[in-house]
Order: structure tokens, then C-alpha cells, then sequence
């Protein structure tokens, strides 16, 4: 089974959140997305579970194109960290009192 992302864009307005991205995660690879605040990762696993339409672009698991299929049926999780629990700007002790 294979995770292909195809040349996905995704705008809000004029703005261009994430720009021609392409990718593909076969069965049992692990990928990380790293950047800066405001790049474009959480917006492309949004993409990714149905959550947000790619401007451009395809999103298909082992060949099957998503863009019709309902968030629910997708089989994809997404949690997001909540800035309650970002370490950026916050002492640790603020961090342990607020995640735990």
C-alpha cells in the first residue's frame, strides 16, 4: 500500500499554504515533516485526512484517488498538538503544569 500525494497546492485566497508538493510513503516508512511555524505542514496532513481540498492536485492510498471519499471513511488519524503544550515561548516548568 502506497500514500502518493501528486504536485498538491492548497490556497487560501491568493495565498499558497502549501505549493506543488509531491510524495510518496509506502507500507511501514515512517516520514516526519519539519519547518517553521506557518509552512504548510499541518495544512498538508489536513490534505492528507480530507480535512482541507487541495487547490491542485491528488491525494490516492494504493492507487485509489481520495478526493471523492469522506473524512471518516479515509482510515487516517491526525492529532495536532495544541499550543497549550508547544514548548516555543514557554518555560518548561509552564509546559509540565499545561500537558501534564
Amino acid at each position: 500500500m502506497v500514500l502518493e500525494l501528486d504536485s498538491i497546492t492548497v490556497r487560501y485566497g491568493q495565498t499558497a499554504a502549501v505549493s506543488d508538493v509531491s510524495l510518496s510513503v509506502a507500507d511501514g516508512e515512517v516520514v516526519a515533516l519539519l519547518g517553521p511555524s506557518g509552512c504548510g505542514k499541518s495544512t498538508l496532513l489536513r490534505t492528507v485526512a480530507g480535512l482541507e481540498k487541495p487547490t491542485s492536485g491528488s491525494v490516492s492510498w494504493d492507487t485509489a484517488d481520495l478526493a471523492g471519499v469522506p473524512v471518516h471513511r479515509r482510515g487516517f488519524g491526525l492529532v495536532s498538538r495544541t499550543g497549550s503544550c508547544s514548548r516555543t515561548g514557554r518555560s518548561p516548568g509552564t509546559w509540565r503544569s499545561a500537558c501534564g
